[in-house]
């Protein structure tokens, strides 16, 4: 859970960057009435974290459909103490719960998908601007 709170935070900056550099570059340019080639490629890269962050809102704050959730905000089954999260073994060690730290299989597809989706639109997008 607590991976999720930094990759939030870190999309959140992009997210806020990204606008910022938009602006920033907007107005030094000339106003023009067509989409300019840079606008097309910040509007790419906003849309991407928009989505990720989505994602990451979906996959690990909507409860599954089985009933589990990792850090749900709405609380459909309950879950287990976070005392509970770590039984001990009886010699001292302690046994990870296996469930609690479960990976969203939405997350574990998108960890594939963004980056392949990102390449072929900068792939999409030289070979289009520099040909």
């Amino acid at each position: 859970m607590n991976l999720t709170l930094f990759q939030i935070a870190i999309l959140t900056s992009l997210l806020l960057s990204l606008i910022f550099i938009s602006y920033g570059v907007g107005s030094a340019l000339p106003h023009v009435s067509y989409m300019k080639a840079l606008d097309i490629f910040i509007f790419a890269c906003i849309s991407f974290i928009s989505v990720a962050l989505l994602e990451i809102g979906i996959a690990y704050f909507v409860p599954q459909s089985n009933g589990k959730c990792n850090g749900c905000l709405i609380k459909m089954a309950p879950k287990k103490d976070i005392d509970e999260k770590y039984q001990n073994n009886g010699d001292g060690s302690e046994k990870k719960s296996e469930d609690i730290d479960s990976i969203p299989k939405l997350h574990y597809i998108s960890r594939f998908v963004f980056p392949v989706g990102y390449f072929i639109f900068l792939a999409g997008y030289w070979i289009y601007y520099l040909s």
